[in-house]
């Protein structure tokens, strides 16, 4: 039960549903995205995981969002690495505060790229105060 229960939510389900959903046979894809067909065969029968960097291959190939499906990977893996038990979903939100304590602690976090620039361009004498470049620039990353 419990390997049929991942393989209905696993990453290489999700792949094969957006493959089939454009039309596109396992053959194609693995010419497009330049990962072998079997091995991709495999990752759709959640037999083997992904690499990141294959994912990122995938979503290139398939023009799918990039983001989106690392999102989907990274909860394969984690639904893979700790199972899907009420001590497994309690760990997800004590591991949400903790990541959001650590962001909290970065402070290049919360800023916007205006500031991020404004902080880069303050400490490097590439773009004067002076420079209307600097104001361009700025203006592009409100």
């Amino acid at each position: 039960m419990y390997v049929q229960i991942l393989s209905i939510m696993g990453f290489g389900n999700y792949l094969k549903q957006l493959r089939v959903q454009q039309g596109l046979k396992l053959n194609e894809l693995a010419n497009k995205s330049g990962i072998d067909s079997s091995l991709i065969s495999r990752i759709e029968l959640d037999k083997r995981q992904a690499t990141e960097l294959q994912v990122k291959k995938f979503a290139l190939a398939l023009g799918y969002s990039e983001a989106t499906l690392l999102t989907h990977w990274y909860a394969s893996k984690i639904v893979n690495e700790i199972g899907y038990s009420k001590a497994a979903l309690e760990s997800l939100l004590v591991a949400q505060e903790m990541i959001q304590q650590i962001q909290e602690s970065i402070p290049e976090y919360g800023m916007s790229l205006k500031e991020k620039l404004e902080e880069w361009f303050d400490h490097t004498l590439l773009v004067a105060q002076d420079d209307p470049m600097r104001e361009h620039l700025l203006e592009l990353g409100r």
